[in-house]
Formats: structure tokens, C-alpha cells, sequence
């Protein structure tokens, strides 16, 4: 059966009822984040829907992503993405950019996005992943990347996901270190005892 289908991750946070959205908004927290606590004011015990990918608050608290947004754009579909991020290998290590960007835009496309206007906001790293999947999405043509041997169905695929990039009209940007972040040196002076991930690399702003 066709639909969008939520992958691990995906959370759907609002649909308009006639299931018939005009566009999508799509939520990308940073580090430390999550796709729920990211946008409310404080900590909330959190309760996971297991069968559609929706999130809810147990108590009486604002997420305004969920709660807000829909009075202001009633046709609009909103989801929300979390993907593990670590600053330190002591609570977990960190892909690569590249591979963090190529899951999300998957399960993004597994979700529909892509097959109607979308707008994303994001937050600290989660800029930079989504400006990453758009370039990777961007690039999936034959003329991008010279394979001119491409098949049809390699084709079909490429073509799949550039829709993302293709229906993008814009990005909002939430304290993202465009060009790395000074906090990064702190770890680094620590880093036999923080044992930093890939993640403190990429944003050590000597890199830009």
C-alpha cells in the first residue's frame, strides 16, 4: 500500500485532517537534542507512539512545533527527525556527517517529503546536517556525479531523491556553526579524559 511510512527516528507531529497537506515542516534538532524537547520549555517525561511514529508530552506542557504551528498553517504537515549526536565517545560516538545526512534523507523520502513544498527548521548541528542532505540530494543526477551508464532504475532513483531538494523553499537556521564552534577548543584541551567524537572535528572552527 502506498502512504508515507514513519521510520524509527520520523515523528509525526501534526496532519491536517483531510491527510491532504499542502506542505510539509520539518523539525532537525542538534546536539544533545531531541525531536520533542528541543521545542518545549523544559524536560518532560515523553511517551512514544509505537504504530505511526507520534510523539506526545504525558502532561499539560507546550510543544509549540505541535501545539502552535497548526493554528498558523492548518494545511501544512509537520514532522519531526532525531538521530543520535555525541560530543563525547563516553555516551556514544557520532557518524560522520555525510552518513548522519544520508539516513535522514531515506527516511525523509520513506515519509513522502519531497512530493510537496517543504520548509525545514533546524537547530545547532541539525543546520548542518540538513544543509548536507540537501547537497547530497541535490546531487543524486547522472550529470552531477558523470554516470552517464545509469540505467532506468538507477535513474528512478536518483531522481527520488533530488525531489527533496527540488521542493525545498526554505530553511530556517537555529544557532547552527556555520563555520564551527569555539566550544570545540574546550574539549580538545580535555580530550584524554572527554575522548571527543567525529563530531568535535567537524566543528573545530581552525577547520574553516
Amino acid at each position: 500500500m502506498g502512504g508515507p511510512r514513519y521510520a524509527e527516528g520520523v515523528y509525526l507531529l501534526y496532519e491536517p485532517p483531510s491527510s491532504d497537506p499542502s506542505f510539509d515542516i520539518v523539525f532537525v534538532h542538534g546536539v544533545t537534542g531531541h525531536p520533542l524537547t528541543t521545542w518545549v520549555n523544559s524536560m518532560h517525561r515523553l511517551q512514544e507512539g509505537d504504530v505511526d511514529g507520534s510523539i506526545m508530552l504525558e502532561d499539560a506542557s507546550v510543544c509549540w512545533p505541535r501545539d502552535w504551528l497548526p493554528h498558523d498553517f492548518p494545511h501544512a504537515r509537520i514532522l519531526s527527525v532525531g538521530y543520535e549526536v555525541y560530543l563525547s565517545k563516553w555516551f556514544g560516538n557520532a557518524l560522520p556527517l555525510v552518513e548522519q545526512s544520508s539516513i535522514m534523507m531515506h527516511k525523509l523520502r520513506l515519509a513522502d517529503v519531497g512530493d510537496r513544498p517543504v520548509v525545514f527548521i533546524a537547530h545547532s548541528f541539525g543546520g548542518l546536517v540538513v544543509k548536507m542532505l540537501l547537497h547530497q540530494a541535490n546531487s543524486r543526477t547522472p550529470a552531477y556525479t558523470g554516470d552517464e551508464t545509469a540505467d532506468e532504475e538507477e535513474l528512478k532513483q536518483y531522481s527520488n531523491f533530488a525531489k527533496i531538494a527540488e521542493q525545498t523553499r526554505g530553511i530556517v537556521f537555529y544557532s547552527t556553526p556555520h563555520r564551527g564552534s569555539k566550544f570545540t577548543a574546550c574539549i580538545h584541551l580535555e580530550s584524554y579524559i572527554l575522548v571527543p567524537s567525529v563530531l568535535v572535528v567537524l566543528l573545530d572552527p581552525c577547520r574553516y
